[in-house]
This record gives structure tokens, C-alpha cells and sequence, in this order.
């Protein structure tokens, strides 16, 4: 949870609680633990039942998707309804599933401590 309507955000001492229009951030990594980089590839997840994704919770308000790969960070813009208008690889179908592949997510490199994470982040209704 990164803060609700109530509480605010967390911080020391303040814990905020799982209620309509708390944000709650969710983070997928994918390690490549192969002796090949990989390539086209394409991370997914669905949206929570009961949620809307936040938007322009990344990058200054331009983004809803951060990509982090090591210490470096990208951030796409997903869109909803299952068009990725501004190609950039990041889109929500009809269906509530977050896709996340090329350009924004190109490849994973190979090697120790090579992973990505993806977050994005919801709002409960």
C-alpha cells in the first residue's frame, strides 16, 4: 500500500489501509538466469478486480508503468481499451491485463543480477 484517503501516505508510524481510493503498487521481476539475452519479450498481469490503474504515477506525472532494469529506469504510458496508441508497449485490453513488451520492454540481458521489474499501481474503488 503506498497510501489511502485517510492515512496518507506511509511513513513512519503511519500505515494506510486497503480502502476505496488507497493506491496499492504492484511489481513483477523477471530474472534471466539463461546464457542467452531475452529477447521479444512480454510481461503480463491483470489488473485487480475493483481497481482502476492509477495514471501519471511515474516520471512526473507522464507515465502509469515503470520498467526498471538494474539501476536504470524507463516508464511507458498504458493505455486502456487494447490499443497502444503512442507505441510504446505498454496497454490494458477490454479484458484488464497489463502488457508490457517492446520498445519499453526490448530485452533482458543475461548474467547475475540481470532482471527486470515492472510496477504499476492501482487505485481500489
Amino acid at each position: 500500500l503506498i497510501s489511502d484517503p485517510i492515512n496518507g501516505t506511509a511513513g513512519p508510524g503511519v500505515f494506510p489501509k486497503a480502502i476505496p481510493l488507497a493506491v496499492v503498487e504492484y511489481g513483477i521481476t523477471l530474472t534471466n538466469t539463461g546464457s542467452v539475452a531475452a529477447t521479444v519479450v512480454t510481461i503480463t498481469d491483470s489488473v485487480p478486480a475493483n481497481t482502476t490503474l492509477a495514471n501519471g504515477t511515474y516520471n512526473a506525472g507522464a507515465s502509469n508503468v515503470r520498467i526498471s532494469v538494474g539501476a536504470s529506469d524507463t516508464f511507458c504510458q498504458a493505455e486502456a481499451g487494447g490499443t497502444d496508441t503512442n507505441a510504446d508497449g505498454c496497454v490494458v485490453t477490454g479484458g484488464g491485463v497489463l502488457s508490457v513488451g517492446a520498445p519499453a520492454l526490448a530485452s533482458v540481458a543475461t548474467g547475475a543480477g540481470n532482471a527486470v521489474t515492472v510496477r504499476f499501481r492501482v487505485t481500489i474503488q
